[in-house]
């Protein structure tokens, strides 16, 4: 068994470490489960190799690059 860190990759290009979990079934159903709940990449990976090991919402989210004037760029 491996243990797995899940993070959480923002449309400003931050990530942010959500949890770690002991596990491969964990670690992916953890995805799953976040995958619902955001529209952010998600990805897990293995602590000791640093292998991901899994992907959701690949491109889903859409940086936003604002003008003085609040207006959006795309």
């Amino acid at each position: 068994m491996h243990d797995y860190d899940v993070f959480e990759l923002y449309p400003d290009h931050s990530l942010r470490l959500r949890l770690s979990v002991h596990g491969t079934q964990v670690a992916l159903a953890t995805l799953e489960a976040l995958a619902s709940r955001t529209i952010n990449e998600c990805f897990a990976t293995d602590i000791s190799t640093q292998e991901i090991i899994g992907r959701v919402n690949e491109g889903r989210a859409v940086a936003r690059i604002l003008y003085e004037d609040g207006f959006c760029t795309n």
